[in-house]
């Protein structure tokens, strides 16, 4: 029975193992199945996987080889020697044109400037203006052409492809800068400055026999000069020329430095000394220093006061120059003489003291003639008188007025020597002392006169004023070689004057007042003509020189009537003493060299204003 009995179990068992066996067979078909389907579907997903790469790496090549293509494209296009596509400048089209052929295409099309327009500058009641021929304006074309050119032509292929497809697709359009000669504008605003009601005054010194004279600096305005440019060249671009009012800056003086003072005019008397073997001079030299303390200079500094006088001690050496003179300057080289009026006490004052401070100048071989160095400061304290100045281009009083007859007649005396011209500038308008191109204007602390010793031995000028006679000689040593000099002097164009009529509140309604006359200007050049034995040698170019027209001034009266009138109406001011055509040099007797020297053309500026006529 329990043989039997196992056996069953046994055989239950093996049934059941069996059972299980089939179950887990079909559960791994099963799975093997869904296996199956999940390897089919991830089969699937890399084939269409695949296939968006090779789409996507084929799509690539083709870009590259279109890229490629446009970059070779550009690249040899770009690497020509002309200005790339779509590139304009000023609105004119430049593109495949060589920098030469694009600057002379912007040379004929591009809008002309108008060279001869006035720039109005207003300051308070004061105008001043400014001819755009006297800052030689000008297009810029060479640096925007250089702009165009280097578009893509830098050293970076694909940088080079970039710019030129961005210009392709955004035509780029270059604008022509206006540029101006910023040394003559400079110096017309610097002439501008020193003619303001309140302009800006540095401390000064000069010494008056054995004292030092300082006067004290005064606060004032001086003009914005980089303003000044930006607003002229808006004006130009704009087209507009209507009045400006003038941009200034406020400005302190500074303070006075004494012991700098000290260091610049201590010296040590020194005698003089002439060489007769090598023709070499030596001259005198004054002591000079403080006759009180630097401490006590000080104290007196501190009063409020304009001018500050300070004793000086002076040394005088046993031998001076002046002793020497028949030995060292005994021929007259060259002279030049021009009229004034005697009757203008207050003018022919300055005429005399200018003078007199520039007589007995010596100037050793390449030493340099400072008309502003000897002459100084024009100030009331100097001894200058008030006298008629041009300013604003009208005729005005001004401290100084005259000193620039003593400044030209030496401009020509040193021509007739033939010293070489280091700086000289022609007037605003034209003086009636010598003719057209033949003066020199200065203004102390911006427009000098000054001219070289190019002659082998010292020179002495002598300056007179007397009888209206302004007389200057130039004494020295003749040399083996004596040129004789001619200028020639010729007006090429006339400037006519406009008349400019003005309110005036204090005159009646309906009735006008000439308050100045006008006179044309004009342009000249001025010869130099060298000559031996009165056969030419050599004809240069000394100087091109623009007088302004003066312009005439008309009162125009607004007060109502009923009103209390204006006096008497006063003298109508004129163009500050005219004398008589200057006569011929005495002896024009020029340096002697082995071979003529040129005389370079003087840049000459005509200044805005002319501070002492």
């Amino acid at each position: 029975m329990e043989t039997k009995q196992e056996t069953t179990e046994t055989v239950e068992k093996e049934e059941h193992l069996e059972i299980e066996t089939i179950e887990n067979t079909d559960v791994n078909i099963e799975e093997t199945k869904k296996t199956k389907e999940s390897n089919e579907d991830d089969f699937k997903v890399v084939k269409e996987t695949n296939k968006k790469i090779i789409f996507i790496v084929i799509a690539v090549i083709i870009l590259l080889f279109l890229i490629g293509g446009i970059v070779a494209f550009m690249f040899i296009n770009n690497n020509s020697t002309t200005i790339a596509k779509e590139v304009k400048i000023n609105g004119i089209v430049v593109s495949g044109l060589s920098k030469e052929d694009a600057i002379k295409k912007l040379q004929d099309e591009l809008k002309p400037l108008h060279y001869d327009q006035d720039i109005t500058l207003t300051y308070g009641e004061q105008k001043y203006s400014i001819n755009l021929e006297q800052i030689d304006i000008k297009y810029n074309i060479e640096s925007a052409v250089n702009e165009a050119y280097e578009i893509g032509k830098n050293n970076n292929i694909f940088n080079n492809s970039l710019t030129v497809l961005k210009t392709i697709m955004n035509p780029v359009d270059i604008v022509v800068n206006i540029t101006c000669d910023e040394a003559r504008l400079n110096a017309l605003l610097n002439e501008i400055s020193n003619s303001l009601p309140d302009v800006l005054v540095e401390a000064s010194y000069e010494i008056d026999n054995d004292k030092l004279i300082i006067t004290k600096g005064t606060a004032g305005f001086a003009v914005n000069n980089e303003e000044v440019q930006k607003v002229i060249l808006n004006c130009i671009t704009s087209n507009d020329f209507s009045d400006i009012e003038l941009p200034v800056v406020k400005q302190e003086p500074k303070d006075i430095d004494i012991e700098k003072i000290h260091n610049e005019i201590y010296s040590e008397a020194q005698d003089a000394s002439y060489n007769e073997e090598t023709k070499q001079l030596t001259p005198h030299v004054n002591g000079i220093d403080f006759a009180i303390t630097i401490s006590e200079i000080k104290e007196l500094l501190k009063e409020e006061k304009d001018t500050y006088e300070v004793p000086l001690k002076i040394t005088k050496p046993k031998v001076t120059t002046d002793k020497l003179g028949s030995v060292v300057f005994p021929d007259l080289l060259a002279s030049f003489s021009t009229k004034y009026g005697e009757s203008n006490v207050t003018r022919s004052t300055n005429i005399k003291l200018a003078s007199r401070k520039v007589n007995g100048t010596i100037l050793l071989p390449g030493e340099t003639f400072s008309y502003n160095k000897v002459v100084g400061p024009r100030t009331a304290a100097a001894g200058f008188k008030t006298a008629a100045v041009y300013s604003g281009g009208k005729v005005v009083p001004g401290i100084g007025g005259g000193i620039c007859q003593v400044s030209s007649t030496i401009y020509n005396a040193a021509l007739y020597a033939n010293l070489e011209i280091v700086e000289r500038r022609n007037h605003q308008f034209l003086p009636g002392y010598v003719t057209t191109g033949r003066d020199a204007t200065v203004s102390y602390g911006s427009i000098d006169f000054k001219f070289k010793n190019t002659r082998k031995y010292p020179i002495k000028i002598v300056c007179t004023a007397q009888n209206g006679i302004s007389r200057v000689e130039i004494y020295g040593i003749k040399e083996d070689v004596e040129y004789d000099i001619e200028l020639s002097s010729t007006r090429t164009q006339t400037i006519p004057y406009t008349t400019i009529y003005e309110n005036d509140a204090m005159l009646a309604q309906g009735t006008e007042k000439v308050t100045q006359n006008g006179a044309n200007g004009h342009k000249s050049v001025t010869y130099k003509i060298v000559k031996l034995n009165g056969k030419v040698i050599s004809k240069t170019l000394l100087s091109s020189d623009r007088y302004d027209a003066m312009n005439k001034f008309i009162s125009v009266g607004t007060k109502t009537v009923g009103t209390p009138t204006v006096p008497a109406t006063p003298e109508v001011p004129t163009i500050p003493e005219t004398p008589v055509v200057p006569q011929d040099p005495v002896t024009p007797t020029p340096t002697p060299v082995p071979t003529p020297p040129v005389v370079s053309p003087n840049p000459t500026v005509p200044p805005a204003v002319d501070p002492a006529a």
